[in-house]
């Protein structure tokens, strides 16, 4: 059985400047995101300030912006690394089961 740890809105708020940043990744990364996805109040937070911090950041560099297609980017991206993190978790797990399986034969036919 897995455990989640459950994020809380107040936990989510506070971690949105370090996904907006970039900084986060791992467990980390996959509690936010599963939170963000099911909590409309804390998606909308984070769509206001990622926009502002995108937009102060490129104000002088660009003529069009388009910050929402760059916050659906960014939620995609972030997307694909938990789907990659519990994939590869997932590959070890795998593993583990086949090698000791495969050590409880080989000590079966030793016997």
């Amino acid at each position: 059985m897995r455990h989640h740890t459950k994020m809380t809105c107040k936990q989510a708020v506070k971690q949105i400047p370090d996904f907006v940043s970039g900084k986060m990744s791992g467990k980390q990364l996959e509690c936010f995101m599963e939170h963000i996805d099911s909590c409309s109040e804390c998606k909308e937070e984070l769509s206001i300030q990622y926009l502002i911090h995108a937009g102060l950041e490129d104000m002088d560099r660009r003529e069009n912006y388009d910050l929402q297609s760059e916050l659906e980017e960014a939620f995609g991206e972030a997307r694909r690394k938990v789907t990659s993190r519990k994939f590869f978790r997932q590959t070890l797990i795998t593993a583990a089961i086949i090698a000791g399986v495969a050590a409880l034969i080989l000590l079966f036919l030793l016997l």
